[in-house]
């Protein structure tokens, strides 16, 4: 059963309503297509924050775009357009977000009011079925030690 910590659930069943919808408007679906959806699952299920499921409505991504172009996140340059910035919004992950925001509030603090909203906090940093998993194994193996130098010493 698929653990539902962290919004996984939540997460497969956007993955695949979107998989539906996107081969359903393409028609046939194709050998590729599934490997893609395959490859998305898998880092879903490993590591969530890669993926995007946060900060993807359009006046959210308006907002995230426009302060990292003013805070010259993806540079200064005259062809750093507002227009190229929103593209590039748009492949960030979730965790590229927060690294983006984190880096920029770093470098001008008086933004931190503006940026904190697209930081993770740790919980979301640690819930993924992965660290979960890495946490019960971590615990048994304290645990185990713990017995091993109780009765041996």
């Amino acid at each position: 059963m698929l653990s539902n910590e962290g919004g996984t659930r939540e997460v497969y069943e956007s993955l695949l309503s979107s998989h539906i919808k996107r081969t359903s408007v393409d028609g046939a679906s194709n050998v590729q297509a599934y490997r893609n959806l395959f490859h998305v699952l898998r880092k879903a299920a490993n590591h969530p924050l890669l993926l995007r499921n946060h900060h993807m409505e359009t006046e959210v991504v308006n907002h995230l775009s426009t302060q990292l172009h003013i805070g010259g996140y993806f540079g200064r340059h005259e062809t750093c357009t507002m227009k190229l910035v929103k593209q590039e919004v748009s492949t960030l992950s979730d965790y590229d977000i927060h690294c983006a925001a984190l880096t920029l509030i770093e470098e001008n603090p008086h933004c931190t009011k503006e940026l904190e909203r697209y930081t993770l906090q740790e919980h979301d940093l640690f819930s993924s079925p992965k660290m979960s998993r890495l946490r019960v194994s971590v615990m048994t193996m304290l645990s185990l030690y713990y017995i091993f130098f109780v009765t041996h010493y």
